[in-house]
């Protein structure tokens, strides 16, 4: 990567640990229980987590809601809850390292997805703009350009005045994360954390593939071909 100007990263399970944001919305809703309804944050926080980990992830406080025969109607506070929350969330031990290491050295870009308020509130807890130059996130009302479209990999290119072939980008999720990026040129890797959220998906077809997997982001640094300086 003798060429390589621009290094441009995914935010959840690449940057931080997802799971740890999980915790941190249902210890807010935890909170919640107790003060409105008189039930115990630990009690409630341990249990919606042990749905969460069975796979009740898409209706978890649905699901805890009729374990506890309590009203449906209090989902949607639940789920204001959870999307409000200030994150108590920190980098990885190696993601602060590495960016730092990084950040004199080439030009930082984040791109990420979801609702634009909770992704703004992660990179805000994780003080993110001290490294970032450029940063991409497709709210809903961009879900069109979600990943694996390669349209947020061409606007950070833009950002960040770079060619495809002069960056690279570094995720965690084959579903949706390589493919976009390598069809704009760009150099991929992936992160596979073992305790990710993906860290057991594999690509679907070989355009889903990463042209390269590490397990820690220190490993990047010797992909990149200066592992010394970390």
């Amino acid at each position: 990567m003798n060429n390589l100007k621009a290094v441009v990263f995914d935010l959840d399970d690449t940057l931080y640990p997802e799971r740890e944001y999980i915790r941190s919305g249902f210890r807010a809703v935890g909170e919640w229980a107790e003060q409105q309804l008189g039930l115990s944050q630990a009690i409630v926080r341990a249990e919606l987590q042990a749905l969460f980990d069975a796979e009740f992830r898409g209706d978890t406080f649905q699901w805890w809601l009729s374990e506890q025969g309590l009203p449906e109607s209090l989902q949607g506070e639940m789920v204001r809850i959870f999307r409000t929350h200030t994150p108590r969330i920190v980098l990885s031990p190696d993601a602060e390292r590495v960016l730092d290491a990084l950040e004199p050295e080439y030009r930082l870009g984040l791109v990420t997805e979801g609702r634009r308020e909770i992704q703004q509130a992660k990179i805000r807890a994780l003080e993110l703009e001290r490294w970032f130059r450029a940063v991409v996130i497709s709210g809903e009302e961009e879900h069109a350009e979600w990943k694996p479209s390669r349209k947020p990999f061409d606007r950070i290119l833009g950002m960040l005045s770079v060619a495809g072939g002069e960056a690279v980008y570094v995720g965690d999720n084959p579903r949706k994360d390589f493919r976009g990026a390598r069809e704009a040129g760009m150099a991929t890797i992936r992160i596979r954390r073992s305790e990710g959220m993906h860290a057991r998906d594999e690509p679907a077809s070989p355009s889903d593939a990463p042209d390269r997997e590490i397990e820690s982001l220190e490993q990047l640094m010797g992909s990149l071909g200066w592992e010394e300086k970390v």
